[in-house]
């Protein structure tokens, strides 16, 4: 099923791959509802980890029976960041993770704690026999993902890798990713696999064009979340000749805002902006997209998750080619 959360997160490895290193990493990381077995059979909501173009999957945690807590450290050369951690009585030790933004750590927590209470509630409600085997049929699949090893660390990566005041990377993530593996059984990259890369170009490629026509006149219709409103239905639109994208209220309707397309600092999906946070709903946010500013943000909700990726995917384009 679609994602309860999505975004980007920063884990820590946890020591026992070969080199036993320690040092964070950039990860894709999914929440997932329903986790399926080797059997096919639903063994609960997981945290899945994606690296690479095209994304692949290099991790899997079951997240029955875990606990969230947030500790209080800052290990990160002295950079603030928002840490919460994920255990079972299962693991030898904790996972780690940031987020570089309070709401982002706090809506993980809470999504994270929602969906492990509410599968806890599913597998209580079984009968007795039923319980007994589903809970076998997790902690084999739960065993089956931790043999698969940490293979977190890179060769040359190491605690260095973690930011620092004035490198180059805000995150330390530069370079980070070349052949490195995931602290739930990542694998290397494969090398040389020209033709998937090529077809991820292709794909993304499509997106962004996708993504241009729905910003022709007279517009994509979204739903536009506000700090101190009710959600209401706009138009986005691409002001070509003044490098503005704008929204109004009705199609034909005269200009209601409008954002700098040179102005905008990120573009990001999910429940990541304080209007999201508080006002947007967990069974929405694959639908969620926030265009960013340095005074502002532009909150909207699209109708499909699949046009929101081609929104984005089309803005990002549109920053990276402010001359056009």
């Amino acid at each position: 099923g679609r994602p309860l959360l999505e975004g980007v997160l920063y884990k820590k490895g946890t020591g026992s791959s070969l080199l036993g290193r320690r040092n964070w990493k950039k990860r894709d990381v999914k929440l997932v509802p329903r986790s399926l077995d080797k059997f096919g059979d639903d063994v609960g909501p997981a945290l899945e980890y994606w690296q690479g173009r095209p994304a692949r999957l290099h991790g899997t945690v079951l997240l029955d029976g875990c606990t969230v807590s947030i500790p209080q450290r800052k290990d990160l050369h002295h950079v603030t960041r928002f840490f919460f951690d994920v255990e079972h009585r299962a693991w030898a030790g904790r996972r780690e993770f940031y987020s570089p933004s309070v709401i982002e750590r706090d809506a993980w927590v809470k999504a994270i704690e929602e969906a492990a209470a509410a599968y806890a509630g599913t597998v209580e409600a079984l009968p007795p026999v039923q319980r007994a085997r589903r809970r076998s049929s997790i902690k084999d699949a739960r065993d089956a993902f931790e043999a698969a090893g940490d293979g977190d660390a890179d060769a040359g990566d190491d605690e260095s890798a973690a930011p620092t005041a004035g490198s180059g990377d805000a995150f330390g993530d530069a370079g980070s990713d070349a052949g490195s593996g995931d602290a739930f059984g990542d694998v290397p990259d494969a090398a040389g696999d020209r033709p998937m890369e090529r077809a991820a170009e292709e794909a993304a490629a499509g997106r962004e064009v996708r993504g241009l026509a729905l910003l022709a006149p007279p517009g994509l219709k979204v739903l536009k979340h506000c700090r101190h409103a009710r959600p209401h239905s706009c138009f986005v639109r691409l002001d070509v000749h003044n490098a503005h994208l704008v929204w109004t209220k009705k199609r034909k309707q005269s200009e209601q805002g409008s954002v700098n397309i040179s102005e905008i600092t990120d573009v990001t999906v999910g429940l990541s902006t304080a209007v999201l946070a508080r006002h947007g709903y967990l069974e929405n946010a694959g639908c969620y997209l926030s265009i960013i500013t340095r005074f502002r943000t532009l909150d909207v909700e699209c109708e499909t998750g699949a046009v929101r990726d081609d929104l984005a995917a089309a803005i990002d384009f549109l920053r990276d080619h402010t001359d056009l």
